[in-house]
C-alpha cells in the first residue's frame, strides 16, 4: 500500500498538484487517497529516498525546492565524482555495461512517448550505476549521500520536457568511450552532460523566481 500511495503522490508532484516547497500532510493525503496514514508515511519515506521530498525536523515533509545556487553547487561535486567514476569504469575492461545500455534504451522509449517521470528515474539510476560500478565504494557512498537525492528535482521541473530527446542520445557515446577504455573521452562527455543539464535547470529556476 505504501508503494501504491507513493506512486499517487509522485504523480501529483509531477503534475504540480503539490507545488515545490509545499508541506505534505499525511492525514490529508490519506483522506484524499482513501488509505491509512501509515501507508502515506511509508510512501513519503520512499519518495525521500528518491529525492522528491525532504523531511525537516519538527516541521514535517515538504516537496523539494532547491535554489539555483544549490543546483550549481551540487554540479561541481557531481563533475568531480562522475568524471572520476567513468575513468575508473573505463579501466575495468571486464565490466558488464548491459545494465547501463538497458537504462539508455528505456530512456529513449520513454522520451519518445513524453514520459518524463520515467526518463528522470532512468537518469538517476544511470548516474547512480556509473558511480557504483566504478568499483570505489566510498565514491558511491558520497554520491548517494550528497548528490543522488538532489537529482529528484529534475523530475519535478516542468521544463524538463524540452530536454527529453537529449537524455539517452548523450549517453550512447559515453558508453562507447567507456567500453573502448577511453577514460578521458568518457570524462569529457559526462562533464558536458552534467553542466548542460545543470545550466538548463538553474536558469529556469532563476527565471521562475525573478
Amino acid at each position: 500500500m505504501g508503494e501504491i500511495a507513493a506512486e499517487h503522490i509522485r504523480e501529483a508532484i509531477l503534475d504540480n498538484v503539490y507545488s515545490r516547497g509545499e508541506r505534505l500532510i499525511d492525514s490529508r493525503i490519506a483522506a484524499e487517497l482513501g488509505t491509512s496514514r501509515g501507508s502515506v508515511r511509508e510512501a513519503l519515506k520512499l519518495l525521500q529516498t528518491q529525492g522528491l521530498v525532504v523531511q525537516k525536523a519538527h516541521r514535517g515533509t515538504f516537496v523539494i525546492s532547491p535554489s539555483a545556487e544549490d543546483i550549481r553547487d551540487a554540479c561541481e561535486l557531481r563533475v568531480a565524482l562522475e568524471t572520476h567514476a567513468v575513468r575508473l569504469l573505463a579501466l575495468r575492461l571486464e565490466a558488464n555495461l548491459s545494465r547501463l545500455h538497458t537504462l539508455v534504451d528505456r530512456m529513449d522509449t520513454a522520451a519518445s512517448s513524453g514520459a518524463h517521470a520515467v526518463v528522470s528515474q532512468c537518469d538517476r539510476e544511470f548516474h547512480d550505476n556509473l558511480c557504483r560500478m566504478s568499483g570505489s565504494r566510498r565514491l558511491h557512498e558520497v554520491y548517494v549521500r550528497e548528490v543522488l537525492g538532489l537529482l529528484g528535482f529534475f523530475a519535478v521541473d516542468a521544463g524538463l520536457s524540452q530536454d527529453l530527446p537529449h537524455m539517452g542520445v548523450e549517453f550512447r557515446p559515453l558508453l562507447e568511450a567507456i567500453g573502448a577504455g577511453d577514460g578521458d573521452a568518457a570524462a569529457q562527455l559526462i562533464e558536458v552532460h552534467i553542466r548542460r543539464s545543470t545550466d538548463s535547470l538553474a536558469n529556469r529556476i532563476e527565471a521562475s523566481r525573478s
